[in-house]
């Protein structure tokens, strides 16, 4: 259900988000700033590929049980 939201500019229950559904949340978001804010758009986009990297090795650790 959240990732449908995403898109939107409203999303219900943040909390609810995952770190996917973040990623695609900042890649969209540094979709709609292209354009109007370049360099905004570009932290947005290195920002979203950053929080996939981390949270790809995150989750390959023993530790991880994805709550943290």
């Amino acid at each position: 259900k959240m990732s449908k939201t995403l898109r939107g500019t409203h999303v219900e229950n943040p909390v609810a988000l995952t770190d996917s559904d973040m990623v695609v949340l900042l890649h969209n978001m540094a979709r709609d700033l292209k354009g109007k804010d370049e360099i905004l758009s570009r932290h947005f986009r290195q920002i979203a590929d950053r929080l996939s990297q981390l949270a790809d090795k995150a989750a390959t650790r023993r530790h991880w049980t994805g709550q943290e």
